[in-house]
């Protein structure tokens, strides 16, 4: 039995039509197709005021629907963790760019704080600071290597407290961890390869290679 949309004047069969209890035959008089348009077009005219009107809900049930989020994530948690690893897995470029994109966002969002920690780390941890600032060169240079937590210790200990270069007694916060071949010379950043320094040693040897500065120091003595 065939039946006559009254939206689009097409004779469609009855399958093609909503069900309406309230109708004489039981049918919607508009297609199942003019229906979908209506509610598309419905949807796109109101599309403003609706999210306006999620938006406000959620700022409204903002508490509320975190907990009903963790509530359903925990209910879950082994799937999700399993459907986030296949994601990441399977879009790695997208995933490593939506990641920088959030640090650079949130690095810009709270610059001063972060700065401000950084100092203060730095202040309380110079030791920890040196090794970091020191991995950090070496990872520039294309060499890897990592310091011992305690190398300021051991090396003033096998030094006796002397400068290794001139032989001056190394004063605290005054010393300088010293690369004795440098980075750029194929030097590696490693415990055999740092050397304590004082502050004007460090800087006369600067990155001449040790043989090099060795004998251009001798020079100036005689």
């Amino acid at each position: 039995m065939a039946k006559k949309c009254t939206k689009c004047g097409e004779v469609k069969s009855r399958e093609e039509f909503y069900d309406r209890a309230s109708s004489k035959d039981g049918k919607r008089n508009e297609c199942k197709v003019c229906v979908g348009k209506v509610s598309r077009e419905t949807a796109l005219r109101n599309r403003e005021s609706v999210r306006a009107r999620m938006k406000q809900y959620y700022l409204d049930h903002a508490e509320q629907a975190k907990e009903a989020a963790r509530a359903k994530y925990y209910e879950n948690v082994e799937a999700n963790r399993a459907y986030s690893l296949r994601y990441r897995r399977a879009h790695k470029e997208e995933v490593a760019k939506k990641d920088a994109l959030r640090r650079v966002g949130y690095y810009h969002k709270n610059r001063d704080v972060i700065l401000a920690m950084g100092k203060a780390w730095h202040k309380a941890s110079p030791d920890a600071s040196v090794r970091k600032t020191h991995a950090r060169r070496a990872r520039l240079k294309g060499t890897f290597g990592k310091l011992s937590v305690n190398i300021r210790s051991v090396l003033f200990e096998g030094q006796k407290g002397r400068c290794f270069c001139c032989g001056e007694p190394l004063v605290h916060g005054e010393t300088h961890l010293d690369h004795w071949v440098p980075l750029f010379l194929g030097g590696t950043n490693t415990d055999d390869n740092m050397r304590l320094l004082t502050k004007t040693c460090n800087l006369r040897k600067s990155k001449l290679h040790p043989d090099v500065y060795t004998q251009r120091r001798d020079e100036e003595l005689i």
